[in-house]
């Protein structure tokens, strides 16, 4: 039986604080230990075959603790969730481990909570919509832009006139003076 106190902090976040009786940390230790037991070579026994108490001096009380809250922490953290009632929208953490109560074994969970959502009256939100008066000068602009961007240009063999794209083509000449020629006034050599 789990002994289950329930604390709302900020942020719509919950504080669960479960404490689990001895017998079922001391079952869900076996446990463990037989799973290191079957992982581990022991001298002197089989896979599998190694006594409880053998595993425990082995390896140490501190490491089978931790490899049975592996499945007793999600185990007690579901039945938590089921006697508080909460239902998270995202995993909980594991806050705090407490092996040393007189009860048991205390674990310390925070759980995050739907937040609440409190609609007002939306109803009486009204938005004044301006409807904007369309004059024919504006769809003959609008026409025109249309007809321009669907244009396509066409290379012509006359003259530039007003309204005609030109592309140009632009070089620039720089002018050395030659030996003897201070301002560089004497016309280039051919070369």
């Amino acid at each position: 039986m789990l002994d289950i106190q329930t604390e709302h902090l900020e942020n719509h976040t919950t504080r669960l604080t479960v404490t689990v009786d001895d017998e079922r940390v001391q079952k869900a230790m076996r446990q463990a230990a037989r799973q290191i037991a079957k992982k581990a070579r022991i001298p002197g026994f089989r896979p599998g075959k190694a006594p409880f108490n053998v595993v425990l001096n082995l390896y140490g009380p501190d490491y089978v603790l931790n490899e049975a809250l592996d499945k007793l922490g999600n185990d007690v953290y579901r039945e938590a969730l089921d006697a508080a009632e909460l239902e998270p929208y995202a995993p909980g953490s594991l806050e705090k481990v407490d092996p040393e109560t007189e009860s048991g074994l205390q674990l310390t969970f925070i759980v995050p909570k739907v937040p609440t959502v409190e609609l007002g009256d939306y109803r009486d939100i009204r938005l004044e919509q301006e409807v904007e008066e369309i004059t024919d000068e504006m769809v003959n602009d609008a026409m025109e832009s249309l007809r321009e961007g669907q244009a396509v240009i066409e290379p012509v063999e006359r003259p530039i006139a007003i309204g005609d794209q030109v592309v140009l083509e632009h070089f620039e000449i720089v002018l050395v003076p030659q030996d003897g020629d201070e301002d560089g006034d004497e016309d280039l050599d051919d070369t």
